[in-house]
């Protein structure tokens, strides 16, 4: 086996792809499956890759990091709904924390926030190290404006990953964005509720008690940027990245965000509303 690792170059990759092709049609074993998709992902033919996944996690006998492996690459090619259906399947089979773990994500990231909610607050009961989890509940809290959720989230990622629990969330925050946007395009008023909770000043006076809430913000303002480069046309990609820049003390970016958001969307009473008190804070 260890000849399919040997080519580092792209196309000794693809030639590596292909033998194994031929090989796996004669000999589908479940080790020649997984490395197939690996080196599939690998080479970014994430679909292939992800159509390989599939097969494995049809596997009896497949451990958990690779059904972790095939969840991610199902979302990075956008089946977050595959992602979860393979997930769910596999745990009817066997009880894995990691799995749990990884099923709350998904179920976050598709804006099921009580959901998430309440799947991480029960791996975190179960095994209090579980960073994954607190970081599901802490994000999950957060958005949905819950002080104590929150707070309790934030203080035991500085407990169990210090240096590394901003970014996290951070992280995990990018990527619920598009269930966030989709959001706050809903007539629900309980969303419409949860939403201006979510961005408003308790909600971000329970962050700001942590130390990890400017490493927090940075990370999340560096995620709005690469939103806005994706989508320089979305109104509320720079109304979110003004806000990181307004919690970071960056008044100038936080104008420059909101003025864009409105250049963009001129009926923006919520970017005009923000854009009117930084000028007022800024006069002052």
């Amino acid at each position: 086996m260890k000849r399919w690792h040997a080519s580092e170059d792209h196309a000794g990759l693809s030639r590596a792809i292909e033998r194994l092709q031929v090989e796996v049609q004669s000999k589908p074993s479940l080790a020649h499956r997984s490395l197939l998709a690996r080196m599939l992902a690998r080479a970014e033919r994430l679909a292939e890759a992800n159509e390989m996944y599939r097969s494995v996690c049809m596997d009896a006998d497949a451990p958990d990091a690779l059904i972790d492996e095939a969840a991610r690459c199902a979302e990075q090619v956008g089946d977050l709904r595959g992602a979860e259906i393979a997930l769910r399947s596999v745990l009817t089979q066997r009880d894995s924390e990691t799995l749990h773990t990884r099923l709350a994500e998904f179920r976050l990231c598709r804006g099921a926030w009580t959901e998430a909610a309440f799947m991480a607050w029960g791996l975190t009961n179960k095994n209090p190290e579980n960073v994954d989890a607190w970081t599901v509940l802490t994000a999950a809290g957060w958005v949905t404006g819950r002080r104590g959720m929150t707070q309790a989230g934030i203080e035991a990622l500085r407990r169990e990953d210090p240096r590394g629990g901003s970014n996290r969330l951070g992280a995990l925050l990018a990527r619920a964005l598009p269930a966030i946007m989709a959001e706050q395009k809903s007539e629900d008023p309980s969303v419409t509720r949860r939403l201006r909770q979510w961005r408003g000043v308790e909600a971000f006076r329970v962050a700001q008690q942590s130390s990890a809430w400017d490493r927090l913000m940075v990370r999340t303002n560096r995620a709005m940027l690469g939103e806005t480069s994706r989508r320089p046309r979305h109104a509320d990609a720079w109304y979110h990245l003004a806000r990181a820049d307004m919690a970071l003390g960056d008044r100038s970016g936080a104008v420059d965000g909101l003025s864009r958001a409105l250049g963009i969307n001129p009926g923006y009473q919520k970017a005009q509303a923000e854009l009117e008190k930084v000028c007022r804070q800024r006069a002052a």
